[in-house]
């Protein structure tokens, strides 16, 4: 399960902590270094946090990125790991 918010110029998609632990940390950075400092990732608590910063995109662009980030969760998983 994902939940996404927006605050002022922030987008936060949080991952259940099912679904967290089915990722790769290696794999997510790698994702989330394509779009360099607009994405920053970490964890709150056992969830990983995905937090999209869109100061000077305009709508289709943060958009994208949010699209292009949770496709990409699809391959960022544990080579043994279950589907999200």
């Amino acid at each position: 399960m994902i939940s996404i918010k927006q605050v002022k110029q922030e987008i936060t998609i949080l991952l259940s902590e099912e679904a967290s632990s089915t990722i790769d940390g290696a794999k997510i950075f790698k994702l989330g270094n394509t779009f360099g400092r607009m994405v920053g990732l970490g964890m709150e608590g056992s969830k990983l946090k995905i937090v999209i910063q869109t100061k000077g995109l305009d709508v289709n662009e943060w958009l994208g990125i949010i699209h292009d980030m949770v496709k990409g969760l699809q391959n960022v998983k544990k080579e043994n790991a279950n589907a999200v």
